[in-house]
């Protein structure tokens, strides 16, 4: 039904369908290190995935999926969070994957406060008059007494039934007729395959069935490859990735000590009969990209600001003298009319208060000012071990280069030599940053 209210929409123009040579039947083209990658259709992702399910090159148009999940609250003072479960179709332009009409919702996934549903389910055991007005759903706060079930089992064990007509659908195909450009393409058979799932840190750990917990007791801290957890911060670190079939016979076998060494649950995994991509023969595991929010803005930038007042001492009067320059070369920056360019205007400066993600990046820009500035150098060389100059261009270096990697990354469109140069230049930050 979300499938078809997708491809029946009024709404959507063929100016918001991304097909090769503007013929849904027209294969991709070989790939070169000039090709141009910008929508789903251009990648090494899809390639592989036409090469190997499409079998009737006249008949078949393969349709790519993105699903989306993420949490949401259902009110301020409620504890029931919700999952939802949305998916989108990859024919469709980037841009149009922007809009909410783009998207439809397979399903929630509902988290009950077990404190609170036992609590209930005593207070409704004990025959009290205040317990007629309590609603307690079926099974409600009893107490779980199967052994060797992880919690996030539950939580698999809903995905999976939101997806049961999902994973049918994707083994079997479906017949369409796909009116394009004022043409019909009568009885053309829809190749399903999923390309990733976009999700936060959080819900990527739990749809891989990774550890959610990042403490030095963990093995791994990585859902995507088996690098142990004490070198992670080994730039030129380069090990095994994970797959289903390797957690998969884990699981089948029961075999815990297995899994612990690799941070991964004893679950069942809903995403398992989801059928993905070829290209990087992962399936869940290689289809929870790192996202921006998260990753990087409220992770490397987080901390670089943090590293950098907490080498300066944070209740210094340095710092207080590098916060008040910052919030006068943030002033300085204040643009009503350029509505694209970040905040870097702060009423208690960059050191303190409550900043939001995108923030961040402003945050960033008028530290990369300060210490570019004559008075900022003079200020923080002063202080050890910004009175190393080697140190202190390194800190320049460090922030500027950030700035650059978070604006490249939102191109809109990069080159197969610039995506595959990456693997190095990501490696160089991570030095840089370690530095």
């Amino acid at each position: 039904d979300c499938i078809e209210s997708l491809l029946t929409d009024p709404r959507v123009k063929d100016e918001d369908y991304n097909f090769h040579d503007d013929n849904p039947l027209a294969p991709p083209p070989p790939l070169r290190r000039d090709s141009v990658i910008s929508e789903l259709h251009t990648g090494r992702a899809y390639k592989a995935a036409y090469d190997k399910f499409i079998k009737f090159p006249g008949k078949q148009v393969l349709l790519p999926l993105v699903l989306y999940i993420d949490g949401a609250v259902t009110g301020q003072f409620s504890d029931l969070p919700v999952t939802a479960l949305k998916v989108a179709l990859g024919i469709h332009t980037r841009k149009h994957r922007d809009k909410d009409m783009a998207w439809r919702t397979l399903g929630y996934v509902a988290q009950v406060s077990t404190p609170s549903s036992r609590g209930k389910n005593l207070v409704h055991a004990s025959r009290h008059m205040e317990s007629e007005n309590l609603h307690l759903e079926r099974g409600e706060g009893e107490v779980d007494t199967t052994k060797d079930v992880c919690k996030a089992q539950d939580f698999h064990t809903m995905l999976e039934c939101l997806l049961t007509s999902y994973v049918e659908l994707q083994n079997t195909g479906f017949i369409w007729d796909l009116r394009y450009r004022g043409k019909t393409y009568k009885d053309i058979e829809f190749v399903i395959v999923t390309m990733f799932v976009k999700c936060d840190t959080e819900e990527g750990d739990l749809l891989c069935g990774h550890y959610t917990t990042r403490t030095a007791n963990v093995a791994q801290l990585c859902r995507n490859c088996r690098c142990p957890t004490m070198e992670s911060d080994c730039v030129f670190a380069n090990y095994p990735q994970k797959t289903v079939p390797l957690i998969q016979q884990m699981v089948e076998a029961r075999n815990f000590d297995g899994l612990q060494q690799l941070s991964q649950q004893m679950i069942k995994n809903a995403f398992y009969k989801v059928r993905f991509h070829p290209y990087n023969k992962q399936g869940i595991h290689g289809a929870c990209p790192s996202e921006m929010l998260h990753a990087l803005l409220l992770g490397v930038f987080k901390y670089t600001r943090e590293c950098f007042f907490e080498q300066i001492g944070p209740t210094s009067k340095l710092a207080e003298d590098i916060n008040g320059l910052a919030q006068q070369f943030g002033d300085f920056f204040k643009r009503q009319s350029e509505r694209e360019n970040p905040k870097c205007s702060f009423k208690q400066g960059i050191l303190k208060g409550k900043t939001t993600a995108k923030e961040f990046r402003g945050i960033l820009i008028v530290i990369a000012a300060v210490l570019r500035s004559q008075k900022g150098q003079d200020l923080l060389s002063k202080k050890s071990p910004f009175s190393d100059p080697v140190f202190y261009r390194d800190w320049v270096l460090l922030v500027e280069m950030l700035l650059e990697w978070e604006a490249f990354l939102n191109e809109p469109e990069m080159t197969v030599e610039q995506i595959l140069q990456l693997n190095m230049k990501n490696r160089y930050i991570m030095s840089l940053i370690k530095r």
